[in-house]
C-alpha cells in the first residue's frame, strides 16, 4: 500500500483564542510544497559511565515544537488572517467599500507582533490514505512572508514561521478559491514612482525578526515568539536594464514601489491586491554585460521607514466582510 500522495495535500489554518490551543481550519490553499519539521531534541546525558555515549533510558528531552515553511498560491480572498498575523497586532482594517459586495481590507506594518493568539496550521499529508494523516501545529507564529510575481505563473507566497507543537488529527474536506480567484501574474503591473514599468519578475520579503527559539523555565516547548530584532524588508526586481537603474544605486535615490494586481470584476469594481513601498533603495549594482542580447537589470532593494506615512501597506479589495 503506498504511504500517500502529494497531490491530495493541503494546507489550512484559522486563529487561535488563545496561543498553542489548537482550533479546526477554516481557510484552506493547495500547497506547491513545504518543509515544516517537527522538533523533538532528545540530547543524551552528559555522564561518563558505560561505553555509549547515548543509551536506552539515558536522554532528556531539550526541545520540542515545530518549524518551517509553506509555499501557497497567492489569492484575492482567504488569505486575510494570514496577512494579519504576518503584518501584527491591529494592522489590519476593513471598509465596505460598496457595501454588500465589495469590501476593501488594508494591512500597515506594526512593530508590535500579534500577541496572545496564534495560528493552528493544518497539513494535510495522505500518508495514512485518509486516517489521520492531517499535521495541526498549535500556536504557529509568522516570522517572515515572501511574495514572488512572475508573468508566466500565479503569485506565490511563502510563509515561514515556528509552532508551539503539534497534534495528529481526523483528515478533514477542504474548500478551495475559485480558479478565477487567484492572482495571476499577468495581471500585475509595478509602478515605480507611479510610472508604469513592464518586468520580469519581483521578490518582495518581510523577515519580522521572532524570537522562534524562545524558552522558558519549566517547559521543553517553544514559548510564544517575541520580537528579538529589527524587521526588514528586501526585494529583488527583475527588468530590462535602463540607466535610471544605475542612478539610483549610485546616488542613493529613494523610490516608491507599487505591485498592482486587478483580477476578476467585482461590483462596480475588481478583485484587486496592491503592495506598497513608499521609500525603497537600490543596494546592489544593477547590471552587468553578459550575452549579445537585451541587457537586463537586477535590482536588490530594501524598503525604509518613511519619515511619513507606512513602510508597507497591503489593499485587498474583495467579498469578504470581515478579516477572519
Amino acid at each position: 500500500m503506498p504511504g500517500g500522495y502529494g497531490r491530495k495535500s493541503f494546507v489550512g489554518w484559522d486563529q487561535e483564542g488563545t496561543w498553542g490551543t489548537g482550533v479546526a481550519a477554516t481557510k484552506f490553499a493547495e500547497l506547491i510544497n513545504e518543509s515544516m519539521d517537527i522538533i523533538r531534541e532528545r540530547v543524551p546525558r552528559p555522564v561518563v559511565r558505560g561505553l555509549f555515549a547515548a543509551r536506552e533510558g539515558n536522554t532528556y528531552d531539550a526541545k520540542f515544537g515545530a518549524g518551517g515553511k509553506f509555499v501557497i498560491e497567492g489569492n484575492f480572498i482567504g488569505l486575510l488572517r494570514l496577512l494579519e498575523h504576518a503584518f501584527g497586532d491591529a494592522s489590519g482594517s476593513t471598509a465596505a467599500t460598496e457595501p454588500g459586495v465589495r469590501y476593501t481590507h488594508t494591512f500597515n506594518l506594526k512593530e508590535t507582533p500579534m500577541t496572545g493568539k496564534g495560528l493552528s496550521l493544518h497539513i494535510n499529508t495522505d500518508v495514512d490514505n485518509g486516517g489521520t494523516p492531517q499535521r495541526r501545529y498549535n500556536g504557529f507564529k509568522i516570522d517572515s512572508l515572501k511574495f514572488s510575481y512572475d508573468p508566466r505563473r500565479n503569485v506565490q507566497i511563502e510563509v515561514g514561521g515556528a509552532a508551539k507543537d503539534h497534534t495528529d488529527i481526523a483528515a478533514v474536506s477542504a474548500t478551495f478559491p475559485a480558479s478565477a480567484q487567484y492572482i495571476a501574474g499577468h495581471q500585475t503591473v509595478l509602478e515605480i514612482d507611479d510610472v508604469a514599468t513592464k518586468f520580469d519578475s519581483v521578490d518582495l520579503t518581510l523577515n519580522l525578526a521572532l524570537d522562534l527559539d524562545k524558552r522558558i523555565m519549566g517547559s521543553k516547548f517553544i514559548d510564544e515568539p517575541v520580537r528579538d530584532g529589527q524587521i526588514s524588508i528586501d526585494g529583488e526586481l527583475n527588468k530590462d536594464a535602463a540607466a535610471s537603474d544605475m542612478t539610483k544605486f549610485r546616488d542613493g535615490t529613494l523610490f516608491k514601489v507599487e505591485l498592482i494586481s486587478t483580477g476578476a470584476t467585482l461590483g462596480a469594481g475588481t478583485y484587486k491586491q496592491t503592495l506598497i513601498g513608499l521609500k525603497a533603495e537600490a543596494v546592489g549594482d544593477p547590471y552587468k554585460v553578459t550575452t549579445p542580447g537585451l541587457m537586463k537589470s537586477r535590482i536588490p532593494f530594501r524598503l525604509l521607514e518613511p519619515t511619513a506615512g507606512e513602510t508597507l501597506q497591503i489593499l485587498i479589495e474583495n467579498n469578504e466582510a470581515a478579516i477572519a
